[in-house]
């Protein structure tokens, strides 16, 4: 799943800002680190010759490599730590998000019983269609997000827009999050196993009818937040590969070709060239003069 970091950054950073100070050190560590592997890469090219020619012109524009290797490897290991800064954050502030989700979304339904009641009755329809569940489920959340004009309490204006994108953008998997979490609940209290086909599964929502909403209530927030974690994970991972992908490509895949190309070709058609005696040489010259 892709995320535009701009928009996730926007409706985020009134959880990232109060948070610097984390997001600071990711940054400073994450760049001294970089300065360590640039500088370990600079005296493993210089031992091994990686930035020294033969010709003098050659030698000098070779000399560019090192600040090349040196400043994209600062920059790339910038960019990691920005990363996991933001990262390390939303994953710290998973509980909350979870809140936020769940005060905008499933606590509506739980305000009174006859609510809970319909809340069951959307997840047995989703059961029976559930290739376009999610969709009608988030369709049906937003709908009571727009329709309700009761205050959320602590979760904040903040919090409740950042509920609001992650329910757009995250639909599936919040659907089969909080899907999971009701069906495993009515799973311990129906005895069932974990494994369980579909019709199994719309039979132990009949169980739910009479399963405590605070139980749920525990078992949604804690399968919500789980998937969270895992989202935010997920996103950093593939954005950590594909900042060492450009690292690799922009700071050394060049040098090391050229290099290699160097050993292989260059090199020793230079060689030949030197070895060849220049034309002009007059023998006569160094001869001895007749008295």
């Amino acid at each position: 799943m892709n995320i535009s970091w701009a928009d996730f950054w926007s409706v985020c950073k009134d959880y990232i800002l109060p948070e610097s100070s984390t997001l600071a050190l990711s940054v400073v560590l994450y760049g001294m680190l970089g300065f360590v592997i640039a500088v370990a890469i600079l005296a493993l090219g210089q031992r091994y010759g990686v930035f020294t020619r033969k010709q003098k012109y050659y030698n000098w524009v070779v000399k560019l490599y090192i600040p090349l290797i040196l400043l994209g490897t600062l920059y790339f290991s910038l960019q990691i730590g920005l990363f996991r800064g933001i990262y390390k954050v939303m994953d710290h502030e998973a509980d909350l998000l979870t809140e936020g989700i769940y005060g905008q979304t499933v606590d509506r339904a739980f305000s009174n019983p006859a609510e809970k009641d319909a809340f069951l009755e959307l997840l047995k329809v989703a059961l029976v269609t559930y290739d376009h569940s999610s969709a009608a489920f988030a369709d049906s959340l937003k709908h009571r997000i727009m329709g309700s004009q009761v205050g959320y309490g602590v979760i904040d204006q903040a919090k409740n827009k950042v509920a609001a994108y992650l329910i757009d953008t995250f639909k599936d998997d919040i659907f089969n999050a909080i899907l999971a979490a009701v069906l495993s609940e009515a799973s311990k209290q129906g005895g069932a196993p974990v494994e369980m086909s579909w019709s199994e599964s719309r039979k132990l929502l009949e169980v739910l009818q009479h399963t405590d909403a605070a139980r749920l209530e525990v078992a949604i927030k804690d399968k919500v937040t789980e998937m969270l974690q895992h989202l935010f994970y997920a996103q950093y991972s593939s954005l950590r590969k594909s900042s060492l992908l450009m690292w690799f490509v922009i700071a050394l895949l060049l040098p090391i070709v050229e290099w290699l190309a160097y050993l292989k070709w260059i090199a020793p058609w230079l060689d030949r060239r030197s070895a060849v005696a220049p034309a002009w040489t007059d023998q006569s010259i160094n001869a001895p003069r007749k008295k």
